[in-house]
């Protein structure tokens, strides 16, 4: 690289290897070399050179600087970092090379380019000393949120709760990758994790609440860190305060289970269609439907908090006036949160000020909604939707509704907001009379009645004469320029006029981009009313939104219970019964007493449903929403579990009976009493009498357990296991009514007490289309099954293995388990943990609890 620039160039480019450098020249971000090789065909933009000097070229392509938010959006997706060099002064007043220098890094976390408005785009960090730590920070949003939580399980699953789509770690906890291989993963110095003063000083008043969580504080200082290295400072005034995410007061839900109920993507289409919570959003805000997705992923455990929400959604269910105004009222918002973010960022444009002066015009409308109806329960969010009325007024009285896109192409600030500006914009744009005039004079004196006068950006103001009236041109023409058929030329009056123009023109755009500086410094400045303002408005738009769906889908009010009973009449599935013409409703009875159900019935005849069904409802219930049953009674769950559904993790080199056995094991070692449990089909990904014997045997440890004994609903085809009904008083038959027909059968998809009587497997293979004499052999394979004698050998080994000990008698007591459960092999030294095992082997022998 020979020439100046590109040597500039390659100086800023070794500062960053590991990322896309983004090099602006004039009004692109210019690739070279490798990186324009890479990007090229990933943004799928022609793939240039430039002259390197020497005779030599260089790869070279690039990207317009007004549309660089998509392109960096797809590097970053496509798993690159991108490196953003700005020109640092104004090219035409320098000398020289133009100064040059990277303004921020843009990773996944980092990045500020929406993909989509309902989802938060979450920048996480996890932190391991005494406890597990966990921070996260969406700087679209500023919502900075730490936890603390000792236990593995809860911060997976508050990671998978939240998707970050990048995950910082410390590069010296080996361990902690294997871990988290699902996410895009960032590796930064542990001593930036040390920086917890810079950070207390930041958020002086959440000073205290980081002390009292000094792992956690130790997590948010290593984000914070990684985010003061790529994101100026001036891009960090939104993010104004800490909160705390509570994992003791919300329900716990693993991966697996947001998954099989499809909180919020689809398994079959990868997306919101289909899901709960597009069944449940009605919302009218961007931030009011991430509010609502969080709270469905995310249950409350508290009976007040819950029954708080119920509250306001039932007052918004018997109010039609207050909620249809309200609706009406949120219809013109729009995104504060994120158009506050924008501002901080220094990426907002003059639309943006409007859409944000507009959105908080709205917030008068919102109040009178709330007094005029004389709402009880929104009547607190009234303060945090005042005090910004003046700077809404303000916005819109100064930002002109057709301005342009950036803050520096003019035309942004309203006619009389502004004296000066409207003087500067007289002599600016007031030249046309002034011209005309002008024109007429001239045309008077050198009686050239063609005369005219004209501008053009290369020469300015002309006065053009054809050559045919050259005769009569006056001593006092200045000639400027000579073409064809006609000359131009420039008198002092009219030069004098040019430079007046332009001098106003100048400071025209300079004045209207300080004043839209200021107007810009003034939002920052209520960024803490505007964020409170924000969070009002989504809680208001969600409880309208599921007070909206109770009505439309004719939900009942749950009552909320901590006797252990889930009492449910007439239940439906939420999302099912929407596309369904008809949809048959069923009953649930679960109790502290009664709490195993085994399910049996045919494929195809709903038991999956059902389970689901159960399962999404007692979530809805503790998210605060209204019901889809006739009556509801729900206790509430800590903690919900499914086992569904039948997948390879082919990449982890699990089979799919693997696959489902981790997920049985995660369910046994982490279920309560107050938990709710889904299993569908355990076992059958193995030989029958394997799977069996595992699915017999997990149904009676969940009973005899005594630190388990959570309410299960457990579909099986292994008709065997129905004989626990007699053997524990906790279990209890339930089966999937058909009705017979000839060679016919209906499924009535009712839940009723009792065992099924057959699988009814041909049947289903049958309206599957398998061909008729594979159909008539398999009948005939199944009678000679039926009448063999292994079914009663199956029950008569079970029952003499009912008269062995527990395993829960003893051992699971004895304090060497629970030493073990609590031992911290990671805070051990090699020698620590070698020792601590032949410490081990001798009590264990001595104790022969094995």
């Amino acid at each position: 690289m020979n020439t100046p620039m590109l040597q500039q160039y390659q100086e800023i480019k070794n500062r960053v290897p590991d990322t896309i450098l983004f090099f602006r020249l004039g009004d692109f971000y210019e690739m070279f070399g490798q990186d324009a090789e890479t990007a090229a065909p990933v943004l799928e933009i022609v793939l240039t050179a430039r002259d390197a000097g020497k005779g030599q070229k260089i790869p070279m392509c690039g990207v317009p600087h007004h549309a660089v938010d998509g392109y960096l959006l797809k590097l970053v997706t496509a798993g690159f970092k991108v490196a953003i060099c700005e020109q640092m002064e104004d090219p035409q007043a320098s000398k020289g090379i133009v100064k040059r220098d990277i303004v921020r890094i843009v990773t996944p976390g980092t990045l500020d380019s929406i993909s989509s408005e309902t989802k938060n785009n979450f920048l996480a960090c996890v932190y391991k000393e005494k406890t597990w730590a966990l921070a996260y920070l969406d700087i679209t949003t500023g919502d900075f949120r730490i936890m603390e939580t000792p236990s593995i399980q809860i911060l997976q699953a508050e990671l998978n709760r939240i998707a970050p789509s990048e995950l910082i770690l410390s590069k010296d906890i080996a361990m902690l990758p294997k871990l988290f291989t699902d996410y895009y993963l960032t590796a930064i110095e542990k001593n930036l994790f040390q920086r917890t003063a810079e950070l207390s000083e930041r958020f002086k008043k959440q000073a205290e609440l980081l002390q009292q969580m000094p792992v956690a504080c130790k997590a948010a200082a290593g984000l914070w860190q990684y985010i003061s290295q790529n994101i100026p400072n001036s891009g960090q005034e939104h993010i104004l305060r800490i909160s705390v995410s509570q994992s003791s007061t919300t329900m716990v839900l693993d991966k697996w289970t947001r998954r099989n109920l499809e909180l919020v993507e689809s398994l079959r289409t990868s997306d919101e269609k289909g899901t709960l919570f597009s069944t449940l959003n009605l919302t009218k805000t961007a931030f009011g439907a991430r509010l609502l997705r969080n709270w469905v992923q995310q249950p409350l455990r508290d009976p007040e908090s819950i029954n708080e929400r119920l509250a306001s959604v039932e007052e918004l269910t018997l109010n039609t006036f207050l909620r249809q105004d309200i609706q009406k009222a949120l219809t013109t918002v729009y995104d504060l949160e994120r158009l506050l973010g924008k501002l901080s960022l220094g990426k907002a444009s003059p639309r943006d000020l409007l859409a944000l002066g507009s959105t908080l015009s709205c917030l008068p409308k919102v109040r009178d909604c709330i007094t005029d109806n004389g709402s009880q329960k929104l009547a607190k969010y009234l303060p945090s939707l005042a005090g910004l009325d003046d700077l809404a007024q303000e916005l819109l009285a100064a930002i002109n509704p057709e301005a342009p896109y950036s803050p520096k192409d003019g035309n942004i600030i309203q006619n009389g907001y502004s004296a000066e500006i409207d003087s500067l914009r007289a002599i600016s744009s007031g030249g046309k009379e002034w011209i005309a005039r002008l024109e007429n004079q001239e045309r008077e004196r050198t009686k050239i009645r063609s005369l005219k006068i004209g501008f053009n950006k290369n020469f300015g103001y002309f006065i053009e004469i054809t050559n045919a009236n050259a005769h009569l041109i006056p001593d006092d023409y200045q000639r400027k320029q000579t073409l064809v058929n006609a000359e131009r030329f420039i008198t002092p009056e009219l030069k004098e006029y040019e430079q007046r123009v332009l001098t106003a023109q100048d400071k025209l755009s300079d004045l209207e981009y300080q004043l839209f500086s200021i107007l810009r410094d003034k939002v920052l400045a209520c960024s803490l009313l505007i964020i409170n303002a924000a969070q009002s408005l989504a809680e208001i738009d969600v409880f309208v939104s599921l007070a909206g769906t109770a009505i439309q889908n004719n939900y009942v009010k749950p009552e909320i219970r901590s006797d252990g009973i889930i009492h449910i009449v007439e239940g439906r599935h939420p999302v099912v019964e929407r596309i369904c013409d008809t949809f048959v409703p069923n009953d649930t009875y679960l109790t502290r007493n009664k709490h195993l159900a085994l399910i049996t019935g045919p494929n195809m005849a709903g038991k999956s449903t059902y389970m689901r069904q159960v399962a999404l409802i007692v979530l809805m219930a503790q998210i605060g929403s209204f019901v889809p049953a006739q009556k509801a009674a729900i206790s509430i769950a800590d903690c919900i579990f499914t086992r569904v559904g039948a997948a390879d993790n082919l990449a982890a080199g699990q089979s799919t009976f693997m696959v489902e056995m981790n997920e049985v094991a995660h369910i046994l070692k982490n279920a309560t009493a107050d938990s709710l449990i889904i299993l569908d089909e355990v076992g059958r990904g193995t030989a029958t009498f394997d799977g069996l014997s595992l699915a017999w045997a997990i149904a009676e440890y969940l009973v005899e357990n005594p630190d388990i004994k959570a309410k299960t609903l457990f579909a099986t085809h292994y008709h065997e296991l129905t004989e626990l009904e007699e053997r524990y008083p906790e279990v209890f038959n339930l089966h999937v009514a058909v009705r017979e027909q000839g060679d016919d059968v209906i499924f009535l998809h009712k839940i009723l007490p009792g065992k099924a009587d057959r699988s009814y497997g041909l049947h289903v293979a049958k309206i599957a289309g398998l061909p008729p004499h594979l159909l008539k052999r398999a009948a005939i394979i199944l009678g000679e099954l039926e009448n063999s004698p292994t079914q009663r050998k199956i029950v008569k080994a079970v029952d003499a293995n009912m008269l062995q000990p527990s395993l829960f008698d003893n051992q699971i007591t004895h304090p060497i388990f629970k030493e073990l459960e609590e031992l911290d092999l990671d805070n051990l030294a090699p020698r620590q943990a070698m020792d601590y095992l032949y410490d081990l082997i001798s009590r264990v022998k001595a104790t022969k609890i094995i």
